[in-house]
């Protein structure tokens, strides 16, 4: 997995995962271009592949992601590191207008 600490992003967006026929919630705790941070009560399968739809203020984006690090953070909640399966054009523009807002 790439690490671009330098590029993270902070924020707190809910988002939906799509794993398998099933839908799970989390929230995105940081981001860039390459991986995210998600805290889910849902565990996935280390470097299982699936979905992350991130509602934004006038669409919603779906990307692929793999899952590649699990860190419990309490007793209900886990932090997932996934790292953007070939990142589409429409994140890259999300992620470089966050960039441009902070």
């Amino acid at each position: 997995m790439k690490k671009d600490p330098c590029n993270r992003r902070p924020l707190k967006l809910r988002v939906n995962l799509h794993y398998k026929n099933a839908m799970y919630s989390g929230t995105v705790t940081d981001l860039s271009e390459h991986t995210m941070h998600i805290e889910t009560d849902m565990i996935i399968p280390f470097r299982s592949e699936f979905r992350v739809r991130l509602p934004l203020i006038d669409e919603v984006i779906e990307v692929p992601v793999r899952m590649r690090t699990l860190k419990k953070t309490d007793r209900y909640c886990m932090c997932m590191g996934v790292e953007l399966i070939h990142p589409p054009p429409y994140y890259l523009e999300f992620v470089s207008r966050m960039t441009s807002v902070h």
